[in-house]
């Protein structure tokens, strides 16, 4: 039996992904601060309870959920109503403040509330629950990654990465873990920076190799093509 298919709602990258992610896969979306990582994995969120009736879970750890929507609002995504309708739930983890909800929290707003995605949004989470302890956090990432896949819900965590060379990039623990890389990306250029996207592994999915250009504007980030398009040379 085929893989079922899931629609990012990212204009341009299920053409790059061979159609779409794959159900209960988990993706990690990583970049430098300012490239794009929130407004890709809330408009897979909204756009996936809006347009593919999927309802979405988006658990936020450094901001506060009033701050994820104030984000909603300003990229023109429907995040109030799809959240009075009860398809779209915000959630925030207040681990900065000595504290986080459960495993059990998180999986019973699955079962409630038909979640289909999840957004964890950063892996930052794990790292502070764990406090640098690499193996303990290894296990309970894998741990929250399986309880996705048996939901049959599919998961994009983000991650913070200082270093996005793409011809020198250093690879960290949890990308070893995911399913799916999707590096964002700046690029230098004449008249200062463009916006980039790249995927670095697709299990189980063919995908585009390129570097492509995305744009980020009201309704929320869209890919325009690939790397013959952009103007930029150096990668930041």
């Amino acid at each position: 039996m085929a893989d079922e298919r899931v629609r990012t709602g990212v204009s341009g990258l299920d053409d790059v992904v061979s159609g779409g992610l794959i159900r209960g896969h988990s993706y990690l979306v990583s970049g430098a601060p300012g490239t794009g990582k929130s407004v890709l994995c809330l408009q897979f969120i909204v756009r996936g309870a809006q347009d593919f009736g999927e309802p979405g879970l988006y658990i936020t750890v450094e901001e506060s959920a009033d701050d994820v929507r104030d984000y909603g609002r300003r990229l023109g995504l429907p995040v109030d109503a799809l959240e009075k309708a009860g398809k779209v739930v915000i959630v925030e983890q207040p681990v900065l403040k000595g504290s986080a909800v459960s495993m059990e929290f998180i999986e019973k707003l699955i079962e409630d509330n038909g979640v289909k995605r999840v957004v964890l949004d950063s892996i930052t989470l794990f790292e502070y629950l764990h406090g640098g302890r690499e193996l303990s956090m290894k296990r309970d990432v894998l741990k929250f990654m399986d309880l996705m896949k048996k939901r049959g819900v599919t998961l994009m965590a983000t991650a913070e990465r200082s270093h996005a060379d793409v011809d020198r990039l250093v690879y960290s623990m949890e990308d070893f873990l995911f399913d799916g890389l999707v590096l964002l990306l700046r690029l230098r250029c004449e008249s200062g920076f463009e916006h980039a996207l790249t995927v670095l592994k697709m299990r189980g999915v063919s995908h585009s190799m390129g570097i492509h250009p995305v744009v980020i504007s009201g309704g929320g980030i869209s890919l325009t093509g690939s790397r013959k398009d952009l103007k930029g040379g150096k990668v930041k």
